[in-house]
């Protein structure tokens, strides 16, 4: 597993600017993790394309990726999803296949369109079809949210010990010195785009506490579990995804850096006691006891006339409880359901 969240964002076409960049990371209640990205890019710079082409370089290999366009073109998931009320909305062309403009309650609005995606190993293309947009000569910025999945387990370093559990995510954009050197020469054939602002969300488990943020740090709230249900209806009916009522948190960060690179690293923890902290404590304990037992034991014969079964259960009645105990927490401690338990 890669210890760093690295990704390169490049356009084929040159002096193109995001003005927001969206990533946001799930590892909760899913086999695999999900990594969702969204763009919103500048009008000023779209000079009558006909289209505009990502690619995105991650470090993992790419399961399955898909566009979320049919999810945030509804008016109750970009309500959450911007954080912004709707007053109105117009579909492209008549059309709300080919895209639609949101207009909120702040009086700024935003056109969202459908992204054409393909993943190949670590790497995601996607394009940006702009002949709807431009017919329409529609003067905003437009939006593409999609989702992809790597084949890991885990995108953030995991680190499980006796009595507290730690997760680390070191997550950075555009950094060139993560540019793995395979890929230099094929990097040098595309343009960096300029990133004006950066928010990143982790989504974490309540029962975790941060215990080191940095200075991007905005806040962190609840998930809102309805809205999220709804807007994951698809991942979450195919088991792909599961979300537990109030007992996940999103911690948002953003920042706005000159270079358009960016970096995030948050650690969490979280201190458990619970019934295997309490059964090695009892073993441990139980040892002792024994062994203080042993010196007046000591010289006691084995009786070979008779079974072992018999010889066993001569024994003081209080040696053969500790037994079990000691048996029994073994058997809890070293169970794999609770070694892999978090």
């Amino acid at each position: 597993m890669e210890e760093t969240i690295s990704f390169q964002i490049l356009c084929k076409q040159n002096n193109i600017v995001i003005d927001r960049f969206h990533i946001c990371t799930w590892e909760i209640g899913s086999n695999k993790p999900i990594i969702e990205i969204g763009i919103d890019v500048n009008k000023e710079c779209l000079n009558n394309f006909p289209c505009i082409d990502f690619s995105m370089y991650t470090p993992w290999k790419i399961l399955e990726c898909s566009d979320l366009f049919k999810e945030i073109k509804k008016e109750e998931n970009a309500r959450f999803i911007f954080n912004e009320s709707i007053k109105g909305q117009k579909n492209l062309n008549n059309n709300s296949e080919f895209g639609v403009v949101h207009s909120f309650s702040n009086d700024t609005k935003l056109c969202i369109l459908p992204v054409i995606l393909n993943s190949s190993q670590s790497l995601v293309n996607f394009s940006i079809d702009l002949s709807h947009f431009n017919q329409e000569r529609i003067d905003e910025n437009i939006y593409v949210r999609f989702y992809f999945m790597p084949n890991v387990s885990n995108i953030s370093i995991h680190k499980t010990g006796i009595a507290k559990s730690t997760i680390i995510y070191d997550t950075k954009i555009n950094e060139k010195r993560n540019i793995p050197s395979n890929l230099l020469q094929e990097i040098a054939k595309l343009h960096y785009p300029e990133i004006s602002t950066c928010y990143n969300f982790n989504i974490v488990q309540n029962n975790f506490e941060i215990t080191y943020e940095d200075k991007h740090l905005k806040s962190i709230r609840n998930l809102e579990y309805k809205s999220f249900t709804d807007y994951f209806k698809e991942l979450i009916n195919a088991n792909k995804l599961k979300i537990e009522n109030k007992e996940l948190l999103v911690v948002f960060s953003k920042s706005q850096e000159s270079d358009s690179t960016y970096s995030y690293f948050t650690i969490y923890t979280k201190e458990h006691f619970g019934l295997k902290q309490i059964s090695i404590v009892l073993i441990l304990n139980l040892i002792c006891s024994f062994l203080f037992f042993l010196p007046s034991y000591r010289g006691k014969s084995y009786n070979h006339n008779d079974s072992f079964i018999n010889n066993i259960l001569s024994l003081p009645i209080e040696l053969i409880i500790i037994f079990l105990i000691v048996v029994g927490s073994v058997i809890y401690i070293w169970n794999p359901k609770n070694i892999l338990k978090r």
